[in-house]
């Protein structure tokens, strides 16, 4: 009996302990929350007192309305093109019209070779002459001059919903790659048969392409807009190799790149992304433990 009671006493103890234990570490959550609460709340004002704006409300950034015509045929345009390039091979796309390498510092010309380069998914995977390119090319063409006549409107605008977070929409940046894909792979083919006058066109609309994406107010967006821009310049670099440029068209091509810096929009851009994360962070402190986990 002494030894039960004795067990018991220890259980009893042993008890209490752990309750103590789960006490204090409560407590101590609490407490680092708390403290982190307080010094979230100064660090915020301390920005705020700098003139830093951390919400979406105080970015006053635009409510979503309708986009703007030439913005729906560009998303239009995008959404075909994408289609079309399900027909291509996906490490083909990805670095389809990128500079090549034959080695350091030297570059190989790519409408000067014996085939596109490019790979064409079919019964088989197979390597596109340039005949067969041709024909992937000549389907683009439409949706191309739809997207080019829409680029030459003044005001290209599609809403953005920023509440929705890291949920945002953005089809832009797909017709964006899609559209900027395609202009390069006309572009080349264009050089390929010596009219530079038609590369030109299309080197110009990547350039012009970029304005698409220049108001969002996401990373991404702006990081879509370098990518697009890589791929206009690496053409810009192709179409250089061949002879025959005017000093009107190498001046068109210059001021065209001028223009379409990426780098004036980076500062808004992250101004942007840190309200959404906040909100987003804001949201999810908030939900029920429950749904958290969930």
């Amino acid at each position: 009996p002494m030894i039960s009671q004795l067990v018991k006493k220890l259980l009893r103890r042993s008890g209490y302990a752990m309750l103590a234990l789960a006490a204090l570490l409560v407590l101590f959550i609490l407490e680092e929350n708390v403290r982190g609460h307080i010094q979230l709340a100064r660090y915020k004002a301390e920005l705020r007192a700098k003139g830093e704006k951390l919400t979406l409300e105080e970015l006053n950034l635009p409510k979503p309305t309708k986009p703007s015509d030439a913005a729906v045929d560009l998303l239009m345009s995008g959404g075909e093109l994408r289609k079309l390039s399900e027909r291509w091979s996906v490490d083909s796309l990805v670095s389809a019209f990128r500079l090549r390498f034959a080695q350091p510092g030297r570059c190989i010309v790519r409408r000067s070779q014996p085939d596109s380069g490019l790979r064409f998914l079919g019964r088989t995977e197979t390597t596109n002459s340039w005949e067969q390119f041709a024909e992937q090319v000549a389907l683009a063409r439409e949706p191309l001059r739809r997207a080019r006549a829409a680029l030459q409107q003044p005001v290209i605008t599609v809403p953005i919903d920023y509440s929705q977070g890291f949920e945002t929409h953005m089809p832009q940046g797909e017709s964006a790659g899609s559209i900027s894909t395609w202009l390069s792979a006309t572009a080349l083919y264009d050089l390929h048969r010596k009219d530079l006058d038609a590369a030109l066109g299309n080197i110009l609309a990547i350039a012009e392409l970029m304005r698409l994406l220049q108001d969002g107010r996401i990373i991404g967006f702006q990081m879509d807009r370098i990518w697009t821009g890589e791929k206009g310049l690496d053409m810009t670099w192709e179409a250089l190799q061949a002879p025959g440029w005017t000093d009107e068209q190498l001046v068109e091509l210059q001021t065209a790149w001028e223009k379409a810096s990426a780098i004036n929009e980076f500062l808004a851009g992250a101004e942007g992304e840190r309200a959404t994360c906040l909100d987003v962070w804001e949201q999810e402190v908030r939900k029920p433990m429950r749904q958290a986990i969930n």
